[in-house]
Protein backbone atom coordinates (compact mmCIF):
# COMPACT_ATOMS: atom_id res chain seq x y z
CA UNK A 1 0.00 0.00 0.00
CA UNK A 2 2.89 2.76 1.00
CA UNK A 3 4.08 1.50 -2.58
CA UNK A 4 1.31 2.30 -4.74
CA UNK A 5 0.71 5.75 -2.65
CA UNK A 6 4.52 6.71 -3.20
CA UNK A 7 4.29 5.26 -7.27
CA UNK A 8 0.61 7.95 -7.19
CA UNK A 9 2.63 10.50 -6.20
CA UNK A 10 5.21 10.52 -8.57
CA UNK A 11 2.86 10.55 -11.21
CA UNK A 12 1.13 13.51 -10.37
CA UNK A 13 4.37 15.20 -9.59
CA UNK A 14 5.43 14.40 -13.23
CA UNK A 15 1.84 15.61 -14.54
CA UNK A 16 2.11 18.75 -12.23
CA UNK A 17 5.08 19.89 -14.71
CA UNK A 18 4.18 20.02 -18.41
CA UNK A 19 3.16 22.96 -19.61
CA UNK A 20 0.22 22.40 -22.18
CA UNK A 21 0.95 25.70 -23.86
CA UNK A 22 4.86 25.87 -24.10
CA UNK A 23 5.18 21.97 -25.10
CA UNK A 24 2.40 21.48 -27.41
CA UNK A 25 3.73 21.55 -31.41
CA UNK A 26 1.23 23.52 -33.60
CA UNK A 27 1.57 21.87 -37.59
CA UNK A 28 0.01 24.50 -39.52
CA UNK A 29 -0.26 23.48 -43.48
CA UNK A 30 1.53 19.81 -43.20
CA UNK A 31 1.34 18.06 -46.02
CA UNK A 32 1.48 14.43 -45.59
CA UNK A 33 2.36 12.25 -48.26
CA UNK A 34 0.86 8.73 -47.04
CA UNK A 35 1.34 5.76 -49.21
CA UNK A 36 -2.17 4.54 -49.37
CA UNK A 37 -3.34 7.92 -50.59
CA UNK A 38 -0.80 8.59 -52.87
CA UNK A 39 0.45 6.94 -55.99
CA UNK A 40 4.12 8.42 -58.49
CA UNK A 41 3.19 8.55 -61.96
CA UNK A 42 5.96 10.01 -64.47
CA UNK A 43 6.13 11.42 -67.78
CA UNK A 44 8.63 11.50 -70.56
CA UNK A 45 9.65 14.12 -72.85
CA UNK A 46 11.77 12.30 -75.01
CA UNK A 47 12.20 12.28 -79.25
CA UNK A 48 14.46 10.91 -81.67
CA UNK A 49 14.73 14.00 -82.86
CA UNK A 50 17.06 15.73 -80.60
CA UNK A 51 17.82 19.71 -80.26
CA UNK A 52 20.89 20.78 -78.25
CA UNK A 53 20.10 23.75 -75.97
CA UNK A 54 23.58 25.71 -75.64
CA UNK A 55 22.81 27.40 -72.10
CA UNK A 56 24.76 30.61 -71.93
CA UNK A 57 24.52 32.97 -68.91
CA UNK A 58 21.17 33.99 -68.24
CA UNK A 59 19.66 31.94 -70.62
CA UNK A 60 16.63 30.35 -69.29
CA UNK A 61 14.40 28.09 -71.47
CA UNK A 62 10.83 26.41 -69.71
CA UNK A 63 8.43 23.59 -71.33
CA UNK A 64 4.54 23.32 -70.50
CA UNK A 65 3.86 20.59 -68.90
CA UNK A 66 0.32 19.65 -68.69
CA UNK A 67 -0.23 15.83 -69.27
CA UNK A 68 -0.15 14.84 -65.31
CA UNK A 69 -3.21 14.86 -62.63
CA UNK A 70 -2.65 17.33 -59.89
CA UNK A 71 -0.45 16.31 -56.74
CA UNK A 72 2.59 17.18 -55.79
CA UNK A 73 6.21 16.75 -58.08
CA UNK A 74 8.59 14.24 -56.71
CA UNK A 75 11.75 14.53 -58.67
CA UNK A 76 12.45 16.31 -62.33
CA UNK A 77 15.09 14.24 -64.34
CA UNK A 78 17.23 16.32 -67.27
CA UNK A 79 19.94 14.99 -69.55
CA UNK A 80 23.24 16.96 -69.94
CA UNK A 81 25.97 17.30 -72.39
CA UNK A 82 25.15 13.99 -74.31
CA UNK A 83 26.63 14.55 -77.52
CA UNK A 84 29.83 15.99 -76.96
CA UNK A 85 33.16 14.58 -76.79
CA UNK A 86 34.95 15.95 -73.88
CA UNK A 87 38.43 16.35 -76.37
CA UNK A 88 36.54 18.78 -78.92
CA UNK A 89 37.96 21.91 -78.90
CA UNK A 90 34.70 23.31 -80.74
CA UNK A 91 33.38 22.94 -77.46
CA UNK A 92 34.42 24.29 -74.09
CA UNK A 93 32.26 23.90 -71.90
CA UNK A 94 32.34 25.27 -67.70
CA UNK A 95 30.91 23.90 -65.00
CA UNK A 96 27.68 25.97 -64.81
CA UNK A 97 25.00 26.77 -61.77
CA UNK A 98 21.75 26.32 -62.42
CA UNK A 99 18.18 26.64 -61.33
CA UNK A 100 15.09 24.69 -61.14
CA UNK A 101 12.61 27.17 -62.33
CA UNK A 102 9.01 26.51 -61.65
CA UNK A 103 5.86 29.08 -62.80
CA UNK A 104 1.97 28.84 -63.39
CA UNK A 105 0.59 29.05 -66.57
CA UNK A 106 -1.15 32.00 -67.56
CA UNK A 107 -4.55 32.12 -69.22
CA UNK A 108 -3.01 32.39 -72.79
CA UNK A 109 -0.67 29.54 -72.20
CA UNK A 110 2.39 31.58 -71.13
CA UNK A 111 4.63 31.41 -68.05
CA UNK A 112 3.15 33.44 -65.18
CA UNK A 113 3.64 33.96 -61.54
CA UNK A 114 7.14 32.12 -60.90
CA UNK A 115 6.96 29.84 -57.52
CA UNK A 116 9.29 32.55 -55.89
CA UNK A 117 9.19 30.52 -52.58
CA UNK A 118 11.16 27.45 -54.38
CA UNK A 119 14.73 27.66 -54.64
CA UNK A 120 16.40 24.31 -55.91
CA UNK A 121 20.07 25.49 -57.03
CA UNK A 122 22.67 23.01 -58.45
CA UNK A 123 25.76 22.77 -60.52
CA UNK A 124 26.41 21.00 -63.90
CA UNK A 125 30.37 20.30 -63.83
CA UNK A 126 32.27 20.14 -67.32
CA UNK A 127 32.29 16.59 -67.11
CA UNK A 128 29.33 15.71 -66.33
CA UNK A 129 27.33 13.47 -69.14
CA UNK A 130 24.26 11.84 -69.69
CA UNK A 131 21.05 11.99 -66.74
CA UNK A 132 20.62 14.39 -63.74
CA UNK A 133 17.42 13.53 -61.05
CA UNK A 134 16.22 16.21 -58.88
CA UNK A 135 14.94 15.06 -56.08
CA UNK A 136 12.13 17.35 -54.85
CA UNK A 137 10.15 14.87 -52.31
CA UNK A 138 11.24 16.48 -49.54
CA UNK A 139 9.85 20.24 -51.06
CA UNK A 140 5.95 19.15 -51.03
CA UNK A 141 5.67 21.71 -54.33
CA UNK A 142 1.90 21.24 -56.05
CA UNK A 143 1.38 20.75 -58.44
CA UNK A 144 -2.06 21.88 -60.13
CA UNK A 145 -2.36 19.83 -63.07
CA UNK A 146 -0.01 22.24 -65.42
CA UNK A 147 3.12 24.15 -64.71
CA UNK A 148 6.14 25.48 -66.89
CA UNK A 149 9.16 23.39 -65.77
CA UNK A 150 12.44 24.49 -66.89
CA UNK A 151 16.22 25.84 -66.08
CA UNK A 152 17.80 29.28 -65.66
CA UNK A 153 21.64 29.68 -66.16
CA UNK A 154 23.14 31.87 -62.73
CA UNK A 155 26.30 32.82 -64.01
CA UNK A 156 26.68 36.01 -65.49
CA UNK A 157 30.45 36.22 -66.61
CA UNK A 158 30.76 36.11 -70.16
CA UNK A 159 26.68 36.49 -71.66
CA UNK A 160 28.26 34.71 -75.18
CA UNK A 161 30.15 31.70 -73.66
CA UNK A 162 28.72 28.43 -74.03
CA UNK A 163 28.52 27.05 -70.84
CA UNK A 164 26.96 23.35 -71.09
CA UNK A 165 24.37 21.20 -73.26
CA UNK A 166 20.88 20.17 -72.52
CA UNK A 167 19.02 17.92 -74.06
CA UNK A 168 15.67 18.94 -75.72
CA UNK A 169 13.27 17.63 -78.62
CA UNK A 170 13.08 19.52 -81.75
CA UNK A 171 10.28 19.17 -85.05
CA UNK A 172 6.99 18.81 -82.17
CA UNK A 173 6.42 22.10 -82.06
CA UNK A 174 2.61 20.69 -82.87
CA UNK A 175 2.77 18.89 -79.33
CA UNK A 176 4.68 20.84 -76.76
CA UNK A 177 4.82 24.75 -75.93
CA UNK A 178 8.57 26.21 -74.72
CA UNK A 179 9.70 29.99 -74.05
CA UNK A 180 12.79 31.29 -73.51
CA UNK A 181 13.96 34.35 -72.16
CA UNK A 182 17.65 36.23 -71.26
CA UNK A 183 18.65 39.30 -69.80
CA UNK A 184 15.61 40.85 -71.51
CA UNK A 185 13.03 38.99 -69.30
CA UNK A 186 10.59 39.12 -72.26
CA UNK A 187 9.34 35.64 -72.61
CA UNK A 188 9.20 34.79 -76.29
CA UNK A 189 8.29 31.24 -78.28
CA UNK A 190 11.34 28.89 -78.58
CA UNK A 191 11.23 28.32 -82.38
CA UNK A 192 14.06 25.69 -82.05
CA UNK A 193 13.43 23.59 -79.63
CA UNK A 194 10.00 22.10 -79.16
CA UNK A 195 10.44 20.51 -75.29
CA UNK A 196 13.04 20.56 -72.96
CA UNK A 197 14.22 16.34 -72.77
CA UNK A 198 12.64 15.48 -69.33
CA UNK A 199 10.84 12.91 -66.75
CA UNK A 200 8.96 14.63 -64.46
CA UNK A 201 7.09 12.13 -61.07
CA UNK A 202 4.26 13.25 -59.74
CA UNK A 203 2.25 11.94 -56.36
CA UNK A 204 -0.87 11.79 -57.44
CA UNK A 205 -4.21 11.15 -55.49
CA UNK A 206 -5.86 7.55 -56.61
Amino acid sequence: MKFLLLLLLACTTGYSQIDLEKDTLLLDEVTVLQKNKFRVKKIKYRSSCTFLESFTSSTEVVTLVDELSEGYLRSIKFNFNNYISSHDDLYKLEDTELELVLYEVNSDSTPGKAYSQFIRKFIVKKEDKGPMEIDLSAYKIYYPGKLFIGLRALDKSDHKARKIEVDGICNANDQYLSYFKTDSNLWKTHNHISALSMEIKVAVLK
